[in-house]
């Protein structure tokens, strides 16, 4: 007796196949992808607010950091941060004066983070160690209490102005400002995130 056996073949890998493949479509992945490589670059420049001084922030990594976004792109994803100075802060280089005939380099935590504009009344000081613009300091008057501005007057009160001049901005032909690579992750640290959130969106 001849014996048959008959077996029917059913593709239930073929959906599972796609549903994979689908999971790895480079468009779907460049957005997920894009998502964590953003909010990386932007934990980075978080980090970096601290001021080597103690002065107070500026903010500028901060505000730095807000700016950052992400583009999809066919074969990967672009990121961007659009906040001035951020490329000098990386780069570093030689910083000339375009508008005014000096920089105005603030050395003091009053001026970190502003301009000369920011105070009216500065004035230019010339020492042995350069240009600075100061500003006038201020006494409590013993008649009234309040605080007022010193005076040019002469005797006790030149001495007196002198020892309350508060220097503000040194002043600069130009800078040559150390980069800074911390401000953007490496190829590598990129790549790093990346794979990690791919291994997650493809499961």
């Amino acid at each position: 007796m001849n014996v048959y056996a008959t077996t029917t073949i059913q593709d239930f890998a073929t959906p599972a196949i796609e549903e994979k493949l689908a999971k790895v479509d480079p468009r779907r992945l460049s957005a997920i992808v894009g998502q964590s490589l953003a909010q990386f670059w932007r934990d980075r420049l978080k980090s970096l607010g601290t001021n080597k001084k103690g002065w107070p922030s500026s903010s500028f990594y901060e505000r730095a950091a807000r700016s950052v976004t992400h583009y999809p792109q066919p074969a990967g994803v672009l990121l961007r941060a659009q906040q001035i100075g951020l490329m000098q802060r990386w780069k570093g280089g030689v910083i000339a004066p375009v508008h005014a005939k000096a920089l105005a380099i603030p050395i003091s935590p009053v001026s970190y983070g502003k301009t000369p504009a920011d105070f009216p009344g500065l004035f230019l000081v010339n020492t042995k160690k350069g240009g600075y613009l100061v500003q006038l300091g201020e006494q409590v008057s013993e008649k009234t209490g309040r605080t007022i501005g010193l005076k040019k007057g002469g005797g006790n009160g030149d001495r007196r102005l002198r020892a309350s001049l508060n220097f503000l901005f040194k002043l600069a032909s130009s800078v040559n400002q150390k980069g800074d690579p911390r401000v953007v992750p490496t190829d590598e640290e990129f790549a790093e995130v990346s794979l990690a959130r791919i291994e997650v969106a493809v499961k």
